[in-house]
């Protein structure tokens, strides 16, 4: 099939047109995130992955979308006193995009999977002994607290960030498909 000048001059604008939606919201999104203390995207590496998995769900159908929201800077009582880089937020993707799929009893009777990631910079993270130290105390309290951590070193989300973040979906899937079936057996309303 050939196609027309006009056809390919009608996708062009309309592929500049999401691209420009997606370059403006991708912007708000960081600067709304940097806005919020203690919550900001710093790290290039980070904001790298943070827009690769904001493409990722901005270019795919539903059943295609990541099943999770990626939350930066991450702290609650079960990190102590640590941050987490970004966690794999399950209950609030339900919430905001698939609240008739489960019962709130169930979204919040059911634990959801504690997964972080971190991307560690060498600068940042094992320059010194005594941060070598630091992120293995941080590690075993973590883990120790059911936390699951996946990470990525700085170079490979730099070069690749699509890759790392198909390896996480692949390493994820079987405790989120856990937490599903879970989810569909306590309220029998899942779908």
């Amino acid at each position: 099939m050939e196609l027309t000048d006009r056809v390919k001059e009608f996708i062009k604008e309309k592929g500049d047109r999401v691209a420009t939606e997606f370059m403006a919201g991708m912007l708000e999104l960081l600067e709304y995130y940097n806005e919020q203390k203690g919550r900001e995207i710093i790290s290039p590496v980070e904001q790298l992955f943070y827009i690769e998995w904001s493409h990722r769900n901005f270019m795919a159908h539903e059943r295609d979308a990541l099943n999770f929201i990626l939350t930066p800077q991450f702290q609650d009582k079960s990190t102590g006193k640590y941050k987490i880089d970004f966690r794999l937020d399950f209950v609030g993707y339900l919430i905001n995009y698939q609240c008739d799929r489960f019962s709130e009893d169930a979204m919040f009777s059911i634990p959801e999977p504690l997964i972080g990631i971190e991307i560690d910079g060498h600068i940042w993270h094992e320059k010194t002994k005594e941060q070598v130290q630091y992120h293995k105390e941080r590690e075993r309290f973590l883990v120790s607290r059911g936390w699951t951590i996946y990470r990525f070193t700085g170079s490979e989300v730099y070069n690749d960030p699509a890759k790392c973040l198909n390896e996480l979906q692949e390493k994820t899937a079987p405790l989120v498909s856990d937490w599903w079936r879970t989810l569909r057996k306590f309220d029998g309303k899942g779908k």
